[in-house]
């Protein structure tokens, strides 16, 4: 049932990459190259969950470190969004 939640998760920074990273030309190489790296490592984990050994405190550790990467990312969004948007800060942040 975890390698669902990964995969959720796995889905969720793939959809916020583009958030954080942009959405330009000059960003596409960084938005493969993070893509590439997280499908890589969720190959990885379903492939030894699956074939290799059951071990449920490995897949606790992905699902965890997942989780906060993608809170980080989702951190990282709000605070752009709350620089960019709200006048108070723009009056501190010329």
């Amino acid at each position: 049932m975890h390698a669902w939640l990964v995969q959720l998760e796995t889905i969720d920074i793939l959809l916020l990459f583009p958030r954080v990273i942009g959405t330009g030309k000059e960003s596409l190489l960084k938005l493969a190259a993070c893509s590439a790296v997280l499908l890589g490592f969720f190959v990885y984990h379903v492939h030894y969950l699956a074939f290799v050994r059951f071990d449920y405190g490995y897949n606790m550790a992905a699902t965890v470190t997942v989780g906060k990467i993608r809170n980080l990312m989702i951190s990282t969004n709000i605070v752009e969004f709350i620089v960019k948007h709200f006048v108070l800060f723009k009056v501190f942040n010329p």
